[in-house]
């Protein structure tokens, strides 16, 4: 009986022996001793079939370099925007244009172009305003300067070109306390041109003052020297221009006279009128002697004033605007 259990168990373990080679890749992983090598998948095998494996060369990679801005240059300078260019006809300066004598006199006076707005007091009894232009130096304005702060307005109908005041006073050795002030044309504000609040001299006070176009004159009084508020003013004469016209348009403001069109210089000065002492003369530039247009100028002096009008044509012939 052992001698058959011996043959079975040496058959069983001849069994074993030859056949444990086909144990499955299951079986192979649960046992931790196993060392058979590494089972290949079908996948893994078809693969390689199509491209077989190379032993790949490792690559290293190459940094890319930081991209640095790139440097502005600066051109050269930009060309600068063109200047504008001239008006068609260019105006040259007044020094370089020559200029031609027309006329010189005496017109009348550009007192005679004052005039007064209501209210300006007119003086005691007799001795109103109208004295002090009447020519005449035994009559006078006389007024009572109660606040030593009294003003008197005297407007020009037409904006004037004043060279010197020379004011008569009445009553010998009284010495007046006054200012002179002005307002010009296309002017609000006035501006005080002459300060005689220190004055010493009597009788008759001459003033250079030298300015234009004047709108209004102004003179102000503080007192005088006998200190008795009264202003007794005998008469006043005005050396001086004014120029008129009714067939030009005049910006006295600006100093400009417009015209119609060119024109001969006898028909130009022929459609202006001047007021008191003056001589005119006409500039041209070089090509244009004779002729007046929106290039010519107009000079009008009277002593130490010159005045410069320009020259131009109206926008509408007709005179409008």
């Amino acid at each position: 009986m052992k001698k058959l259990i011996l043959t079975a168990f040496l058959l069983i373990l001849s069994i074993f022996i030859l056949y444990g080679c086909t144990v499955g890749p299951d079986d192979a992983r649960s046992d931790s001793t196993f060392s058979a090598a590494p089972v290949v998948t079908d996948e893994q095998t078809a693969t390689e079939e199509i491209a077989p494996t190379e032993t790949a060369v490792p690559v290293t990679p190459t940094a890319t370099p930081a991209i640095t801005p790139t440097e502005f240059v600066p051109t050269d300078s930009p060309t600068p925007t063109p200047e504008p260019t001239e008006i068609p006809t260019a105006r040259p300066d007044i020094e370089d244009l020559k200029f031609v004598k027309v006329t010189e006199g005496e017109n009348g006076s550009v007192r005679d172009l004052i005039y007064f707005e209501d209210g300006t007091p007119e003086g005691y009894k007799e001795n109103v305003l109208a004295n002090i232009f009447d020519n005449n130096d035994r009559t006078y304005w006389s007024i009572l300067n109660e606040d030593l702060n009294l003003t008197l307005d005297m407007h020009f109908s037409v904006p004037v070109y004043i060279n010197r005041l020379d004011n008569w006073w009445y009553t010998l050795n009284k010495v007046y306390f006054y200012s002179v002030s002005v307002k010009l044309a296309g002017s609000d504000e006035f501006i005080e041109v002459k300060d005689r609040s220190n004055n010493t001299t009597s009788d008759e006070t001459q003033d250079n003052i030298n300015i234009g176009p004047v709108e209004v004159l102004r003179y102000h009084f503080y007192d005088n020297s006998m200190l008795n508020k009264w202003v007794q003013f005998a008469e006043l004469y005005i050396r001086g221009f004014a120029v008129t016209s009714e067939s030009y348009e005049i910006d006295y403001a600006n100093k400009i006279i417009r015209i119609p069109g060119e024109m001969s210089q006898d028909d130009f000065i022929g459609g202006l009128n001047f007021i008191g002492s003056y001589t005119v003369s006409v500039g041209y530039i070089s090509d244009q002697k004779g002729t007046v247009t929106d290039s010519s100028v107009l000079r009008i002096t009277v002593k130490d004033v010159t005045e410069n009008y320009m020259i131009e044509y109206m926008k509408d012939p007709s005179g409008g605007q």
